[in-house]
């Protein structure tokens, strides 16, 4: 008898393989890869058509912005687990803490997590920014997660049935307080307020060499992160000066003259001043007209020894309430926003070498746009308002 008469041909079968992707506290975390796929706001992923009766590999992939959730507080706290004053806690957070993916935490994960925040680094060397743990596994010593090396991955047998409950636990690398957004590309506390710095607002003549101290002028705070911005066609930036124990010009400061740019983080024990910039002037300044914080490449912020988050400015008289955003600005343009309160402003728009670019009234509660073509080449650009001589900078991509 012929055996095709009495074998019937089956089709190949294929199922399901899904899981979710969540955080330490139940956050799923959306695109994470995972194949061709990647999961969703919910954290949920679902693998479909897959060979039944074959062994099938699930290792969740997600490696971008590493800036997302980590700030110069989350070293304060990693600082202090290194010295025993305050251990992390959690395996989780233990894991999150080692930038080098050495299977330790150390001084030298610290020194790696301040290169990204300072812009020195644009990723960790010998990580992702985003780690995921089979939910299932047990720690043996949850103080020593390393040991043995959590499985960041599953391997399954399928068979004529769906299979489901692939969980992982994800990890932001370095962000050891839970301030990442899981499910978006950039991260960020909400500001409780403004700190500011109280730059003294000097007029200088040119050819003068002056000095502007930095320092704490309010309640002490346990970390602080800025970028400043100044004008190269209007100063010169010599140097910078420690005046802190815990400032180091090398450690804490990414100075780049050339492109008008000084980035600090660093964690002040005391109050009193923290370093000076030195400058010399190429022409008759206002420091006001020259002078900014900016939130690239670093964001600015302070926080306090509970962890709140403050706006840095350089002055306390912050607000006519002028806003620019998005800032950076892209193709898109960039739109300008008065608070509902105060009167009529008139704003005035230069490029980095104080030619002048737009000037434009806005109404209180109005928002004007400004259009990309008004912008000719990418760099920073300064405004000031008549009324509140407010002033700030905005940063050009396109």
């Amino acid at each position: 008898m012929p055996l095709d008469s009495i074998l019937a041909h089956q089709p190949p079968v294929t199922v399901n393989v899904a899981g979710t992707i969540q955080t330490e506290t139940g956050n799923g975390v959306s695109d994470v890869k995972i194949g061709s796929i990647f999961s969703q706001s919910t954290g949920q992923f679902a693998l479909n058509n897959i060979p039944g009766c074959d062994s099938v590999e699930v290792k969740p992939y997600r490696n971008d912005n590493p800036l997302n959730g980590l700030t110069t507080f989350d070293l304060v706290l990693i600082s202090k687990h290194i010295l025993g004053i305050e251990p992390l806690g959690s395996p989780w957070k233990l894991i999150a803490a080692d930038a080098n993916k050495s299977g330790s935490v150390t001084t030298a994960d610290i020194i790696a997590f301040r290169k990204l925040i300072l812009g020195i680094d644009t990723a960790l060397a010998n990580n992702t920014s985003w780690r995921f743990i089979d939910k299932s596994h047990v720690f043996p010593n949850p103080f020593n997660p390393f040991s043995p090396v959590p499985p960041e991955s599953k391997k399954v047998q399928t068979g004529a049935d769906n299979i489901t409950g692939l969980d992982f636990t994800a990890v932001k690398v370095g962000d050891v307080n839970g301030t990442a957004a899981p499910n978006a590309r950039t991260g960020g506390e909400r500001s409780q307020g403004v700190y500011s710095l109280e730059v003294p607002g000097l007029t200088v003549q040119q050819g003068e060499t002056f000095e502007v101290a930095v320092g704490n002028t309010q309640d002490a705070i346990a970390a602080i992160q800025f970028t400043l911005l100044f004008n190269t066609e209007a100063v010169l930036l010599e140097r910078v000066e420690s005046l802190h124990p815990s400032f180091n010009e090398q450690a804490n400061c990414n100075s780049r003259p050339d492109q008008g740019i000084v980035s600090f983080s660093f964690e002040p024990e005391s109050t009193g001043p923290w370093f000076r910039l030195v400058f010399k002037a190429k022409k008759n300044i206002q420091l006001r007209d020259i002078l900014s914080t900016a939130d690239i490449p670093t964001r600015s912020a302070a926080f306090s020894s509970e962890g709140a988050t403050f706006e840095v400015v350089l002055w306390s008289e912050k607000a006519a309430g002028i806003t620019f955003s998005p800032n950076p600005a892209g193709r898109e343009g960039i739109w300008c926003q008065l608070a509902n309160s105060g009167s009529r402003e008139s704003v005035r728009i230069v490029d980095s070498n104080g030619g002048p670019i737009h000037l434009f009234e806005i109404e209180p509660g109005n928002t004007v746009r400004l259009e990309p073509a008004l912008f000719k080449a990418p760099g920073v650009y300064f405004w000031k308002t008549r009324n509140s001589g407010e002033t700030g900078s905005f940063i050009i991509t396109h």
